[in-house]
């Protein structure tokens, strides 16, 4: 078996060495060689041709999608700065309205109306807006507490963001939607201006005049004020819910700046957190 094996082998080597020496010879891979080489420079022209107008076509869509890249952001720019108009402008205007009512409300003070002396809140309110706040909306000591933490819980984040100098996209998104589920879980309801028109109590309110800049003291200053004529488990309920949100703050900032941790680790041992 192994002899006729070598045998086949040997056979098959030998015609294929005549067969290509045949070709050699009669100059058939000459010819080949040939062809191949000119079917391969009309590959190469045709590949250069088609590279040349990809490019060309890719340049002109590339212009395209700056050109609307370009137009989407001066569009999407000026939508900003058309929003922030409005906001500024209805944020002017209810403040001018709840100015004009408190100083309806003071006048009806001086001239001895005791509707109006009759409102004396149980619970300190977080800072002075919400105080004139909780006067001119006669808020109860119940949604004095509530609404006092939802606008001191987006001062504390508001400072704990802002603490290192960056106010990172990821941060401000963690404010905004707090605000969000403030707004969408709050009852509305009304007063009347000096006009007979109604001024509705909602999240603007709230937030009114609260991007400042604080400092860890002012910070501190302000919880104080509001949790501790608290009862304990309300106290601790509240440092609770501020913390929760300040947490996330905390973890939204990637740069692991020492003067935010050193802040956040004060402000917890403050309230006995740590």
């Amino acid at each position: 078996m192994a002899s006729f094996l070598e045998k086949l082998i040997n056979n098959a080597t030998n015609s294929m060495s005549e067969g290509i020496k045949k070709r050699v010879e009669d100059g058939t891979f000459n010819r080949m060689a040939s062809d191949f080489g000119r079917d391969i420079s009309s590959l190469g022209a045709g590949m250069v041709s088609i590279v040349n107008m990809a490019e060309n076509a890719f340049g002109k869509l590339k212009g395209k999608v700056t050109d609307a890249k370009t137009k989407f952001e001066e569009h999407a720019e000026r939508r900003q700065a058309e929003k922030e108009e409005r906001e500024r402008e209805y944020a002017e205007e209810r403040a001018r309205r709840l100015a004009a009512l408190e100083q309806k409300r003071d006048e009806g003070q001086s001239n001895g109306d005791v509707t109006d002396n009759s409102y004396v809140p149980g619970v300190t309110p977080v800072d002075d807006y919400f105080v004139r706040v909780a006067k001119l909306f006669e808020l109860n000591d119940d949604e004095i507490k509530l609404y006092g933490l939802a606008r001191l819980t987006v001062k504390t984040s508001l400072f704990f963001a802002n603490c290192d100098g960056d106010y990172t996209k990821r941060e401000r998104e963690c404010v905004e939607d707090f605000k969000d589920m403030i707004a969408a879980e709050m009852v509305l309801y009304e007063v009347e201006d000096e006009n007979g028109e109604t001024i509705e109590f909602n999240s603007d309110v709230i937030f009114d005049n609260i991007e400042q800049a604080y400092t860890i003291d002012d910070i501190i200053r302000s919880t104080h004020r509001l949790v501790d004529d608290m009862s304990e488990d309300d106290r601790r309920n509240a440092i609770d819910s501020i913390d929760y949100l300040v947490s996330d703050i905390v973890k939204a900032d990637k740069r692991n700046d020492t003067r935010t941790e050193d802040f956040y680790d004060l402000w917890r041992q403050e309230f006995g957190l740590i």
